[in-house]
């Protein structure tokens, strides 16, 4: 069986409002960090819509071609772009569109984490081999969960920047993920570069109401992940990494 890891700087509570301009230039900044070996964008795809959060939807779905057998389908995406020289060609247009994204996936060349990234974030078998290898990064705006190979996924946010590879953690744990992650500046980068572009906003007296049922509702969602979900404070009030493994 093939697993798949996915480690990635998500936004916690209520989406903000994102236009696909708006997008675009969030990407390039991530891009300029260091954390791509090439900057440029490979794949851009949108589905606009009113509201970032309106449903639990993600972008994939399953259809039942016949009993027990399930394909595996994706949205008809409103903006759907392949090859850098396409993104390329349509930056200007992109970054003065001001249409709401309603889901989206952003992602670079195959393989394109920095290899010195890679390498610290490797896990490795008693052998020797590589037993998680991460590669891929892209921006995705999406239901983006948190979840271990023994737990279900649990919703841990709307926006995210995500570096996902072949192969499962073991035999470390979150936290020794978290300590890596903390020694490589790129990524310390990427956390600054979120947290400038959409910083999570102190609740108001308007919001309180809603942020208490979303906390509340996360509290008890995130006790299934145990130390897949390796912070203090079950609840935090800004970007953090999340890991997901399927």
């Amino acid at each position: 069986m093939s697993f798949w890891t996915n480690v990635s700087l998500v936004r916690p509570g209520p989406p903000p409002r994102l236009s696909v301009g708006a997008l675009l230039h969030f990407v390039e900044r991530i891009a300029k960090t260091g954390v791509v070996s090439d900057p440029a964008i490979r794949t851009f795809q949108v589905k606009c819509g009113r509201r970032i959060d309106a449903d639990h939807r993600d972008t994939s779905n399953e259809t039942e071609v016949m009993p027990g057998m399930f394909q595996i389908g994706e949205y008809d995406w409103d903006i759907k772009l392949k090859g850098s020289s396409e993104v390329q060609a349509m930056r200007s247009q992109l970054l003065t569109d001001t249409q709401l994204v309603y889901r989206a996936y952003v992602g670079f060349d195959f393989g394109s984490l920095d290899q010195s990234i890679s390498e610290l974030l490797r896990t490795n078998h008693e052998d020797g081999t590589p037993n998680l290898v991460l590669g891929d990064v892209a921006v995705q705006v999406d239901v983006l969960t948190a979840s271990s190979l023994d737990t279900m996924p649990v919703h841990v946010g709307w926006i995210g920047v995500g570096f996902g590879g072949q192969g499962y953690l073991h035999p470390w744990r979150p936290a020794d993920v978290l300590s890596r992650v903390a020694k490589l500046p790129p990524l310390r980068a990427v956390e600054a570069c979120c947290r400038d572009a959409f910083p999570v906003p102190t609740p108001s007296m308007g919001r309180r109401i809603k942020d208490l049922w979303y906390r509340r509702y996360r509290r008890k969602a995130i006790e299934i992940l145990g130390d897949y979900w390796p912070y203090s404070d079950s609840i935090p009030s800004d970007w953090a990494w999340a890991i997901g493994e399927s």
